[in-house]
């Protein structure tokens, strides 16, 4: 899902202008992808939000999109989950047009396992995180990492807990061992620890 280059896109617009062809199919798609704007890092709306959790070329390709299930909204890159409230029909659907994906796409892999990812219940115990404290820990694998002893000794990307929590100065995880859930305004998240 690798957006295409300038030069790319103006050849297909002016195969169109000079009647070389009509832009269709692929190539339409591939134009809008060109010309819609970037995903915000402080997201504005819940599809926005659940959209900055998706990975931008994974060669597995379902993380590549958001997955309408069951009135749930899905992204997710491997590493990070984000859900929220959707009316969307269920179905792929592009993260930065909110187009419905096409091709011949896997089913999600979260189909009938959401409560693994995001129990009923969350545990007891939480743990106060601030998205502007400065951060002494660790820096491994090319990431700010925070930890929060004694409820778990994993390290955190402190970047993908940022984004989970969308410019809200202070949030409130739950660790379960090796993940951190939570909420933002616009619905859960879930992330893995950094494996060191």
């Amino acid at each position: 899902m690798k957006k295409i280059t300038k030069q790319e896109a103006y050849n297909i617009v002016l195969r169109a202008e000079t009647n070389q062809g009509v832009v269709m199919g692929p190539e339409l798609k591939e134009l809008v992808r060109y010309f819609a704007p970037a995903i915000p890092k402080i997201a504005k709306t819940a599809e926005q939000w659940v959209s900055s959790a998706c990975a931008k070329d994974d060669i597995r390709e379902w993380p590549n999109y958001l997955h309408a299930l069951g009135g749930w909204l899905y992204g997710t890159d491997g590493h990070r989950m984000h859900r929220a409230h959707t009316s969307l029909v269920d179905g792929h659907y592009e993260p930065i047009t909110m187009l419905p994906a096409t091709g011949d796409l896997r089913p999600f892999p979260i189909v009938g396992r959401e409560s693994a990812f995001f129990p009923s219940a969350m545990p007891s115990t939480g743990v106060r995180f601030d998205s502007g404290e400065e951060v002494h820990g660790p820096n491994v694998k090319n990431c700010e990492q925070v930890c929060f002893p004694p409820l778990s000794g994993v390290p955190f990307d402190k970047r993908l807990l940022r984004q989970a929590c969308n410019g809200e100065e202070s949030t409130l995880l739950y660790l379960d061992g090796t993940t951190a859930h939570g909420h933002s305004t616009f619905g859960q998240f879930v992330i893995m620890g950094v494996k060191r």
